[in-house]
């Protein structure tokens, strides 16, 4: 254990020397000149690392730098970002990257999360940053999908069986089994079969967004703007409403929660009319699906 200590306390300062090295060479590349500073962000739990990099620049006076060794995520949030960016979709627009696609430079859009503003409570404030955030997610389902090239999704295109499994069985090995429930695993796995049938009897077509809760929608200028879209797909409309309602420390009531669905539906309503009643069929099921999701997050992770 002594050994392994060590030896991250002396590769620590030298992995992160030759990141700001890259990050110095990729602005140099792109015309900004040496930086002010190199600031590391707090890390979200994967590989992704981000920087706020203070530049003397006539255009801005920071952007963000991100480093992802994951070259195929890379691509598909690459590709996601410029065609939402071109149907005016709010979106940190990508500056450069370098030629590994490993390295990023990005628009700056703050500090402020949906999730911050929430500290003070779910204030007048705050409730109208939820309907423009249900607006947009909206318009990220309906017309978002429209050209989207599915094909660089990663790590699936679709909301399929073989996703839906690793979520489940990602609940059974992360939660259930190190909290020492007992269960019949034979039947365990047939329930996990029949809720996987009902989950894709809902109707698809429309881009999920896979993350979209209060700490992936930034508010900058008066309005919000979404990140961490990379693991998006092809799939159901309920998921990513679960998932802004249902996040956990956002603590939203459930009178609040019923409101914000109901506006939902009734914006939904004016752009593919017709929907209301498959969509609540299924979307308690989606509420549980989620729920087992947070319980792996926060009961075994602690995230």
């Amino acid at each position: 254990m002594q050994i392994i200590i060590i030896l991250y306390i002396t590769l620590t300062p030298f992995i992160l020397k030759n990141t700001f090295n890259k990050i110095t060479s990729l602005l140099a590349k792109n015309g900004f000149p040496l930086p002010k500073h190199i600031q590391p962000l707090p890390s979200a739990g994967s590989d992704r690392q981000y920087f706020r990099v203070l530049v003397n620049s006539g255009t801005m006076d920071s952007l963000i730098a991100a480093y992802n060794p994951d070259i195929k995520e890379n691509k598909a949030w690459y590709s996601f970002s410029k065609h939402f960016r071109s149907q005016g979709l709010s979106v940190p627009e990508i500056i450069a990257h370098d030629d590994s696609f490993t390295y990023f430079l990005l628009e700056d859009l703050g500090n402020t999360s949906l999730f911050n503003l929430l500290a003070e409570g779910f204030n007048e404030e705050a409730a109208g940053y939820y309907k423009k955030v249900i607006r947009d997610l909206i318009k990220f389902q309906v017309e978002g999908i429209k050209g989207l090239d599915l094909n660089v999704a990663y790590p699936v295109k679709s909301f399929d069986r073989k996703s839906i499994m690793w979520d489940l069985n990602y609940f059974k090995y992360y939660f259930v089994k190190p909290n020492g429930v007992l269960f019949d695993e034979s039947k365990l796995e047939d329930d996990f079969e029949a809720f996987a049938d009902h989950l894709l009897r809902a109707e698809t077509g429309y881009f999920m967004y896979r993350d979209f809760q209060a700490r992936n929608i930034m508010i900058y200028d008066n309005k919000p703007w979404y990140i961490d879209f990379q693991g998006g797909r092809e799939g159901p409309l309920q998921y990513d409403l679960v998932s802004l309602l249902s996040q956990a420390r956002a603590q939203l009531s459930e009178k609040t929660k019923t409101e914000l669905k109901s506006f939902y539906l009734t914006e939904l309503e004016k752009l593919i009319p017709g929907k209301k009643a498959t969509f609540n069929k299924y979307y308690i099921s989606f509420v549980y699906f989620r729920l087992m999701q947070v319980l792996v997050a926060y009961g075994f992770r602690g995230k």
